[in-house]
């Protein structure tokens, strides 16, 4: 009885090891797959739906203080000089204003001269990479565990991938990108080292997704 036990206890081991061994392998192939690239009809036809979306739950996002959306929203805005979205930013700037959110550091992802209050936001708060996008918009370094977040404009940060991606942050190089972008916006280094530094960047995400 006792060996007819251990008998199924391994083939139900096994069994659910197979499984977790196609989906896995399923999900590899999933990523790596050749897809033709899209169209620029597909692209705008996706805009248009990603601009009809904001404008039905436009209460919702005037809700939503994340100035690293609205950072987005409004280079999308500038990019394409569509009309919903020069509309939608100026009822934003309405809000921030009314609610002193304008009054942040981190509203220098929409204005880099704005005059804001630099020394209100709790940075022992704040998780490393959120410390190097401080550092962005107010061209102030900010004390990590080891040293400072100018160790964020090191190309090696995120690797190797094993353990720095896979392991730890999937999002390790697109918060890196995101600050070396923002310092780039807000003209805190050298300008001649931001490209560089954000070329390689792009090639390590886009080695990740391979």
């Amino acid at each position: 009885m006792k060996n007819r036990w251990l008998r199924r206890s391994v083939n139900a081991v096994l069994f659910v090891g197979l499984i977790a061994v196609s989906l896995a392998a399923w999900a590899l192939w999933l990523g790596n797959r050749d897809v033709p690239p899209t169209t620029e009809a597909q692209r705008q036809q996706a805009f248009r739906r990603a601009v009809a979306w904001m404008r039905a739950h436009e209460t919702a996002l005037l809700r939503d203080s994340n100035m690293a959306l609205w950072w987005f929203v409004q280079t999308a805005a500038q990019r394409t000089n569509d009309a919903d979205l020069r509309a939608l930013l100026l009822r934003q700037r309405a809000v921030a204003t009314q609610d002193g959110i304008n009054r942040l550091p981190w509203w220098h992802m929409m204005d880099p001269k704005a005059d804001t209050l630099r020394h209100i936001v709790p940075l022992d708060a704040l998780e490393p990479y959120q410390r190097f996008l401080y550092h962005a918009v107010t061209c102030e370094p900010v004390a990590l565990a080891e040293g400072d977040t100018r160790a964020f404009l090191a190309p090696a940060l995120c690797q190797p991938m094993l353990t720095q991606v896979i392991l730890d942050d999937p999002a390790c190089t697109t918060h890196q990108l995101a600050g070396v972008m923002l310092m780039a916006h807000m003209a805190c280094a050298p300008q001649h080292t931001l490209p560089p530094l954000a070329h390689a960047l792009l090639q390590d995400i886009e080695h990740q997704m391979q």
